[in-house]
């Protein structure tokens, strides 16, 4: 990934404040040019620009790869400006890919699937019109499929997790953009936690149970607790992760 600028510290008229800050969504070993941008009218000299967090150096530019896994933050600051700041989140993607896992786990991958296709036709009926891509559909997609494996006492979250990670495994040996690849991952990761957090009654029917499932995940997309891209076409793949709420369906 490259061409990833840090916010004009010189800037004359700042923007509206986010209740969030978007983030870069990568993987372990990535590499991320910055760069800072300045007016034409900036007299900075090259030391003048000091980078801070997940990299650190002097100048306008900076290389950082990427190799702690988590949530962390670049800082830049000039001269004595308050530092500017960007989001990275560094994830691992391992072996196997979805053939190799669904090889060993017959049973569990047609489950897998099963599941997969429901929650493809949810997403469906949901989508706005512009394709199940990157929007609020796709992490309700994700979130559902996966929080209907942790729900089933065959499966459970394990199983739910391995199967999701080497979908995405897949993904990443067919060339998907590395953001998307983290952006389902945190939805995947999210589901598990929806589910965890829910009381089935003893009576409960299997669809009753599954539209309970739904709403949860629903809400969740609705509230900002799941992840999107804020550019839909991700060109480049450059589309920064953003919370669920701030795309449409």
């Amino acid at each position: 990934m490259s061409g990833l600028n840090c916010i004009d510290p010189y800037r004359e008229e700042d923007l509206p404040p986010l209740a969030f800050m978007p983030r870069i969504g990568v993987l372990k070993e990535d590499v991320i040019e910055f760069t800072c941008l300045l007016r034409p009218h900036a007299a900075v000299q090259t030391q003048e620009v000091v980078w801070n967090g997940i990299g650190q150096g002097k100048g306008f530019d900076l290389s950082v790869t990427c190799r702690t896994l988590g949530t962390t933050d670049l800082e830049v600051r000039v001269k004595t400006s308050d530092p500017r700041r960007a989001r990275v989140t560094v994830m691992e993607i391992s072996p196997p890919n979805e053939d190799v896992w669904a090889a060993k786990h017959r049973l569990a991958a047609a489950m897998a699937y099963a599941y997969a296709s429901e929650a493809s036709t949810l997403a469906d009926s949901l989508c706005s019109g512009h394709g199940v891509h990157n929007c609020r559909a796709d992490a309700v997609r994700h979130a559902y499929w996966v929080a209907l494996m942790c729900s089933s006492p065959i499966l459970g979250p394990n199983v739910a997790i391995a199967a999701a990670t080497a979908h995405e495994r897949t993904n990443l040996e067919q060339g998907a953009p590395h953001n998307e690849i983290v952006m389902d991952m945190e939805n995947n990761l999210r589901a598990c936690s929806i589910v965890n957090g829910m009381n089935f009654p003893p009576e409960a029917t299997e669809e009753q149970k599954k539209a309970a499932i739904q709403t949860a995940v629903r809400q969740a997309a609705d509230s900002g607790q799941l992840t999107v891209l804020d550019d839909l076409t991700n060109s480049e793949g450059g589309g920064l992760l953003v919370p669920s709420s701030e795309q449409p369906y």
